[in-house]
């Protein structure tokens, strides 16, 4: 027999009862035309053919799951574009004719743009009961491009976030409290609420300040001034 064609031998088996007689594919013995069995002569093409189109549809399908895959994806990822950004600035408090660092103080960077998935409890964000480690809220923030710190000894802090981008800046006075004196604006209340909740706890107690800064390189802020 030529090359370009397998032999397929098959064999009858015998039927019981009113299961249908079956055949069995069973390797070539040269005495199969004495012992009841057939050859069927295939073209080898067609093996390969069969072959490579079974690797063709795989391969289609594999493709189309990535492609679903990536257009049903959710939750925070990096866009096209953006890179990590320094923004940096310090903090200072005034005692009598002086400024001092206002060390402890807690800096908070929220994408203004973003809206989040969910609003936060603030209650580690305090600085009386900042939790630097093992914060949720903190986490959260990060995985959007915020970030969230304290200030140093020296009054200054820095910020890592992802932009460009623009961002509101909350910061919290460590040493001057709001004497009882806690009171926002209408547009303060609506933004600041879009993130935490309840946002008063964090605010109440000490001076803050709330402003929105366009981040789109490593920039310097002004000192914020208690």
């Amino acid at each position: 027999m030529s090359d370009d064609y397998i032999r397929v031998t098959e064999r009858k088996l015998p039927s019981f009862g009113n299961v249908p007689e079956t055949t069995q594919p069973v390797p070539s013995d040269p005495r199969g035309e004495r012992s009841g069995r057939q050859h069927i002569a295939v073209p080898r093409w067609i093996v390969y053919f069969q072959a490579g189109l079974i690797a063709v549809v795989a391969a289609t399908f594999f493709i189309f799951g990535m492609m679903v895959g990536n257009l049903t994806s959710t939750g925070p990822t990096k866009a096209t574009g953006q890179q990590n950004f320094r923004l940096t600035g310090s903090v200072l408090v005034k005692q009598g004719r002086q400024q001092k660092a206002d060390t402890g103080s807690v800096v908070i960077a929220l994408p203004a743009q973003q809206k989040p998935a969910e609003r936060l409890d603030p209650e580690y964000l305090k600085p009386n009961r900042f939790e630097p480690v093992n914060n949720r809220a903190i986490d959260k923030i990060r995985d959007r491009g915020g970030d969230v710190v304290r200030v140093n000894q020296d009054g200054n802090f820095e910020l890592q976030l992802r932009g460009p981008a623009e961002f509101f800046i909350l910061v919290i006075s460590n040493a001057k409290s709001s004497q009882g004196k806690f009171a926002m604006e209408k547009s303060q209340r609506a933004e600041i609420g879009r993130y935490f909740l309840p946002y008063e706890p964090l605010l109440k107690e000490h001076e803050f300040d709330w402003q929105r800064i366009d981040v789109k390189s490593n920039r310097e802020i002004k000192s914020i001034v208690f």
